[in-house]
């Protein structure tokens, strides 16, 4: 077992034989530096010149300096083990440790492979083993060198990255709730124009567009009060794409079934080659599947091509009973057009000998698949209860469970839970559910009740005058 050595958040050692160190047992704030600095090298081994002259610039001769090195390599065996500082020759590095630094280095370069990759799942586990692991800065209460200063800076402005890199990826994925909390993170380990623009993603994501405009506002007053400027032309044009769309702006539809959408832009790509273009893709699944999705999916990945290289895309609406006639119709069609035609079918149908069709299906969700997809439409992780009620409710296809989540919200009938998402009432979960019926005659006698009361109160207060007046 290595010897821990965290040193961001708060400073903490473990030894390799599992006997936890207090912070306080290094006696000198030199000696502690000299940590940082090794575990900012890593697996790099430096000269001992370089440590010196960053340590103890002032020393008189390079013989005191040397000394003091000798004294803080000393107090670091002491108190970690003798194999936490090594030399070899004049270099020095450090042994077998774990090193919460370097971790963070290890992670971000990680991270920035996910960004590349497009992969924003991936990329937000990442920084969140990251923020357990090794959150917080650099700790360098009592120092006085600059190069741990420098250090301290510099992890700080690569947490804050992987904090805008998650915030941007849970945006995408549609978790704003999620994508709050990282902008507001990252916001609080530095105050940018970037973290101004990623809480406005999530604030307008959360249909909250006035503290979207607020977030804007008070960046431009603390631009224009601080440096006389304005704010940069992305942060504007994201402001006024947010005050354009109002309380419909959204990051993006959610995806699913990407599998079959990438399986369907494929085909579309090849039925467009050759000296004779076009062709149909029968996209079979039963109503609800997400074949729209699928399809919506697969049109973003066709055009994102280079120019040369984009195909004519259309689809269809839906053939409920396709025969011969029909079939031969369509193809007819895109012969004729010269374009791909995306047909969305109920029965499955076999492709043409002639290759220029293809045939996706779309299926059921699986229960995991599933659940990242309404993660995605509720913005954030629903209760166990309703994600079963949920999953029961649509089978596990997609297009109904984005319909019946839009109802929910649409009903007001979804609210925020310490456990995630819940229903607010335990009524069944069905979209065409009709409300309670009122019979007209009965709504007209609900209407009328108050008006009614107060007639035969003032006719009983007449009647009674009436009498008095008469018996006298």
């Amino acid at each position: 077992m290595p010897t821990t050595i965290r040193l961001l958040g708060t400073i903490r050692f473990e030894r390799d034989d599992g006997v936890l160190v207090d912070a306080e047992a290094v006696p000198t704030v030199r000696a502690l530096d000299l940590l940082r600095l090794l575990a900012e090298a890593g697996e790099t081994w430096r000269r001992a010149d370089h440590y010196v002259a960053l340590l103890w610039p002032a020393a008189g001769t390079d013989q005191h300096g040397r000394a003091s090195l000798r004294t803080a390599i000393a107090q670091l065996r002491r108190t970690l083990g003798p194999d936490v500082v090594r030399r070899s020759g004049d270099r020095i590095g450090l042994g077998d440790v774990w090193t919460d630094v370097a971790e963070r280095r290890r992670l971000a370069a990680r991270v920035e492979d996910a960004r590349g990759a497009r992969d924003d799942r991936t990329l937000l586990s990442l920084v969140q083993e990251s923020e357990e692991s090794c959150g917080g800065d650099l700790v360098v209460s009592g120092s006085s060198c600059d190069a741990v200063y420098a250090l301290r800076d510099d992890l700080q402005a690569l947490r804050h990255q992987m904090l805008l890199d998650a915030a941007a990826a849970a945006a995408s994925l549609r978790w704003m709730r999620a994508s709050l909390e990282l902008a507001r993170l990252a916001d609080s380990v530095r105050s940018t124009e970037a973290t101004a623009r990623a809480l406005m993603v999530a604030w307008a994501g959360l249909g909250e567009t006035p503290r979207a405009i607020d977030t804007f506002e008070r960046l431009r007053i603390r631009l224009d009060d601080t440096y006389a400027v304005q704010p940069s032309p992305a942060t504007r044009a994201l402001y006024l794409q947010v005050v354009t769309a109002g309380d419909r702006w959204e990051p993006g539809p959610p995806e699913c079934h990407l599998d079959k959408a990438t399986e369907l832009a494929n085909a579309v790509r090849l039925l467009q080659r050759g000296p004779h273009p076009g062709g149909v893709v029968w996209l079979h699944g039963e109503p609800g599947s997400g074949r729209g999705m699928v399809a919506l999916q697969a049109r973003r990945m066709v055009e994102e091509l280079p120019f040369p290289r984009r195909t004519t895309f259309e689809l269809l609406p839906e053939v409920v009973a396709l025969d011969d006639d029909e079939s031969a119709r369509i193809r007819e069609e895109a012969r004729d057009r010269r374009c791909v035609l995306v047909v969305p079918i109920r029965s499955s149908v076999r492709p043409a000998p002639s290759r220029r069709e293809a045939l996706v299906h779309v299926g059921r969700l699986s229960r995991s698949e599933f659940d990242g997809l309404v993660s995605q439409l509720l913005q954030d992780r629903p209760t166990p209860d309703l994600a079963a009620r949920l999953w029961s409710t649509s089978d596990g296809l997609a297009g109904q469970a984005c319909r019946t989540v839009d109802h929910l919200v649409r009903q007001d009938a979804l609210a925020w839970t310490p456990a995630g998402m819940d229903l607010v009432s335990r009524e069944p979960v069905c979209p065409t559910r009709r409300g309670l019926q009122i019979h007209p005659v009965a709504k007209l006698k609900a209407l009328l009740a108050p008006l009614l009361v107060d007639l035969s109160a003032w006719v009983s207060s007449s009647e009674s005058a009436l009498v008095s007046v008469f018996a006298v």
